[in-house]
């Protein structure tokens, strides 16, 4: 059993990471391409469909970037997930695209992009889940800013490292998002995106505990 186990630990894709790491950029694309066609109606972008297609690929993608860490930690041992760790860089990346897309969708939706006033109240007083995806959003930019390895050696890596925890408050913060976003007009609650997140509390509450064992 054991003999077989160490097989597993030991598996990883035989295709080198450069091939992983296109392979994921062209889904990305295909998948943002996907989501622009399946918005349009008429030959006219419906709006209120394109906002919701690239928020479901967005947090796809953040689920991903956030759960392939955490499963790394978790296992330690399986090298295929160490072999998708490095394409945490390129999802985070194309994340916030998509999240810049989603929310521009939500502001055309609502015919509000040129008014300042407008789009301070949609954002900051009319639904407060929709003001911590905001938040969640503007989070973003300093990581989209630090992506690249220019950044790493300019910040050091203990301090780029630590700015890029914030991940984890963009993933709360996005998964209490979608999980309440309609609660205010529906009164309906997204359980499915509540329950990644307690998944995902659980998963880091074990390791906290294990780490406190360990030391």
């Amino acid at each position: 059993m054991n003999k077989y186990l160490e097989e597993v630990y030991k598996f990883t894709l035989p295709i080198q990471f450069k091939t992983i790491k296109n392979i994921t950029i062209l889904t990305m694309f295909g998948g943002f391409l996907f989501a622009l066609l399946n918005s349009v109606d008429n030959n006219r972008i419906i709006f209120r469909e394109l906002r919701g297609e690239t928020g479901e690929l967005a947090w796809a993608l953040l689920i991903f970037t956030v759960f392939i860490s955490l499963l790394s930690k978790i296992f330690p041992k399986f090298r295929l997930l160490r072999q998708f760790l490095p394409l945490r860089k390129y999802t985070g990346i194309f994340i916030f695209f998509i999240t810049l897309a989603h929310v521009l969708a939500h502001l055309l939706k609502l015919n509000v992009l040129g008014n300042i006033n407008d789009v301070y109240f949609e954002i900051f007083q009319k639904n407060w889940a929709i003001t911590i995806g905001t938040i969640a959003f503007v989070i973003m930019i300093p990581l989209f800013i630090t992506s690249t390895n220019f950044a790493i050696r300019r910040m050091g890596y203990n301090r780029w490292k630590l700015l890029h925890k914030l991940n984890h408050i963009i993933f709360i913060l996005t998964a209490l998002h979608i999980g309440f976003v309609e609660f205010s007009r529906e009164k309906e609650i997204e359980f499915d995106a509540i329950l990644i997140l307690m998944i995902y509390i659980a998963g880091y509450s074990w390791l906290s505990i294990k780490r406190r064992r360990e030391t």
